[in-house]
């Protein structure tokens, strides 16, 4: 997704059929389609030509340790996640704010339950903590989307790690074997160092 459209119609996708009679008025609010697209316009406008926001929602608050409310009086901010990090943005007559977190800045994920209050989804990272609350209805489903993003993106960053160690270990063996050559004089000197200038990418 990159719109501000795609994100909304997302949104109101994931909450459709689950939204319980009884939902505060600015639950149903924030499914209204024009509304819904308002706030995700935050997101659209921060977003480089590389991104694209694999999953989206509305939090109604957003509080941080050290940034206290990042709403200002605004009730809704918009939540991206993609393949790299994750978006917060609010949208006001003041102007558009947003941050972004990489998820290798995640020390903690966990969501805070209350009977009185909306819950929590609570990400810390090194120097901040952002509590995102939701509806509880949307919780545990916002929940687990985050951790399947965060994980698969260790997973990914792990195999690309693997594969460079992989590269590296390649070369070294390739080295070895021509210098083994070099050694019993099959290739010259010029060759050897031909070889090894190819296999370093010098």
């Amino acid at each position: 997704m990159k719109t501000a459209q795609e994100m909304a119609d997302f949104y109101i996708a994931l909450n459709s059929g689950k939204v319980p009679s009884n939902a505060p008025r600015n639950v149903r609010r924030n499914l209204d389609r024009n509304r819904c697209v308002d706030i995700f316009g935050s997101i659209e406008n921060s977003l480089r030509p590389n991104d694209d926001v694999l999953y989206a929602f509305v939090a109604y608050t957003v509080i941080g340790r050290n940034l206290k409310s990042l709403t200002s009086g605004v009730s809704d901010c918009s939540v991206a996640f993609t393949a790299d990090k994750c978006i917060i943005g609010q949208k006001s007559r003041m102007g558009d704010t947003c941050f972004s977190v990489l998820y290798d800045n995640f020390s903690d994920i966990r969501m805070k339950k209350s009977p009185i209050v909306y819950p929590f989804i609570i990400i810390d990272f090194l120097t901040e903590e952002v509590s995102l609350q939701v509806a509880p209805h949307q919780v545990d489903m916002f929940f687990s989307a985050i951790m399947d993003i965060l994980e698969n993106y260790r997973k990914s960053k792990k195999e690309t790690q693997n594969a460079t160690v992989v590269m590296q270990t390649s070369t070294a063996d390739e080295l070895k074997k021509f210098k083994e050559l070099l050694d019993m004089g099959v290739i010259t000197q010029a060759e050897f160092d031909a070889k090894k200038k190819q296999l370093l990418g010098l």
